[in-house]
């Protein structure tokens, strides 16, 4: 809408309804393309969300084995063992004594077999365990 000075004449410029029409679309457009920028916005902060999770997880995980004093193990240490683990196995990989070791076995943090009086350890639970998993 046009205003013009006191005194002149006022003229009005309208949209024909084809005009309004395209406009509308064009609104509802872009309305469907926010919507889909901001789902997707959305999802990602929940990505982040859950990586921060993953994060903070790992962060405590490992500041408890320091607290622990248990080693950092990798895969090489790891793949100088069969798959089925013994005591003495979990004590030279975690350098700790062979009592501590027992302890561990019988604290139920991970499974173990145990045929007649001798305890094995599956090295993929051990290694799930290690890994916090």
């Amino acid at each position: 809408m046009v205003h013009l000075k006191r005194g002149a004449r006022m003229v009005h410029n309208f949209l024909t309804d084809k005009q309004i029409s395209e406009i509308e679309e064009r609104l509802k457009s872009m309305q469907k393309l926010m919507m889909i920028d901001v789902d997707t916005l959305i999802k990602e902060v929940r990505a982040y969300r859950e990586l921060l999770k993953e994060y903070q997880y790992e962060k405590e995980k490992a500041e408890l084995r320091k607290e622990l004093g248990l080693p950092e193990v990798d895969d090489d240490v790891l793949k100088n063992y069969d798959d089925i683990l013994t005591p003495k196995d979990i004590q030279k990989i975690l350098g700790i004594s062979l009592n501590h070791a027992y302890e561990l076995i019988h604290s139920g943090q991970f499974q173990v077999i145990k045929i007649g009086q001798r305890y094995r350890i599956l090295k993929s639970v051990f290694v799930e365990w290690l890994k916090g998993q």
